[in-house]
């Protein structure tokens, strides 16, 4: 489904209006709330839809890496969780993932390997084993890419938006209800 930034924010500023009646609410407020909280429920949600397995494959985003040394920045969107059912290919060759970083010294030179440590991810090629360099195509889990401006379309499987806005309309609600008990 695709639809557009500003056109999901006000539809959880609806929903914020809806459910918080008994206490009037800015909708400037609830506007910037929404805006400070999109990246942090937008992954929320995408981890909890990940977790299905049935849906974990809508989530799959392809996208090519470049490599210096044998590392890579991690894309920011990729769910951590999920990165060993990320498939990394050079020249269509797979390479396999290894979970733990002690594979670097040693291992089976006849295979590409690939792991991530903190923010980066590190590859060696097969034999002769040297650190990769150059362009690597990545598939993994990740999370809806958010848009760059407020008409910019947000593609997310279809029944991922209504989670989305509940939980961001619970959100919002829930901050605004606290805002009010301490200021009472």
């Amino acid at each position: 489904m695709s639809l557009t930034y500003s056109y999901i924010r006000e539809t959880c500023v609806q929903g914020v209006i809806r459910g918080s009646l008994a206490n009037p609410i800015s909708l400037d407020r609830v506007r910037a709330q929404f805006d400070a909280a999109f990246f942090s429920i937008n992954s929320t949600v995408a981890q909890a839809y990940a977790a299905r397995e049935d849906r974990r494959e809508l989530l799959r985003v392809a996208t090519t890496l470049t490599f210096t040394d044998g590392d890579a920045d991690l894309p920011e969107a990729v769910l951590k969780g999920y990165i060993e059912d990320a498939t990394f290919t050079v020249t269509s060759r797979k390479y396999s993932y290894r979970r733990y970083p002690d594979w670097l010294p040693g291992g089976d030179p006849r295979l590409g390997m690939w792991t991530q440590i903190g923010e980066t991810l590190k590859a060696k090629t097969p034999t002769p084993v040297a650190a990769l360099t150059g362009d690597v195509e990545f598939s993994s889990i990740c999370s809806p890419a958010i848009p760059s401006t407020e008409s910019a379309t947000y593609v997310a499987p279809d029944d991922f938006y209504p989670d989305f806005v509940n939980a961001m309309v619970q959100y919002i609600i829930g901050q605004t209800m606290e805002t009010a008990a301490k200021t009472a």
